[in-house]
């Protein structure tokens, strides 16, 4: 079976929201590629 290419967008990774990404990217198998912005200006 072919592996699948499986995309993350994260418009917020810091703290609880990165740790769930990386659980979920070392947790799935497939190809991962993430594309994240900083985790600033929260409100």
């Amino acid at each position: 079976m072919k592996e699948r290419k499986l995309w993350l967008l994260s418009a917020y990774h810091a703290d609880s929201h990165a740790w769930w990404a990386d659980w979920l990217h070392d947790t799935l198998p497939g190809q991962w590629q993430l594309f994240t912005l900083p985790g600033r200006h929260f409100r």
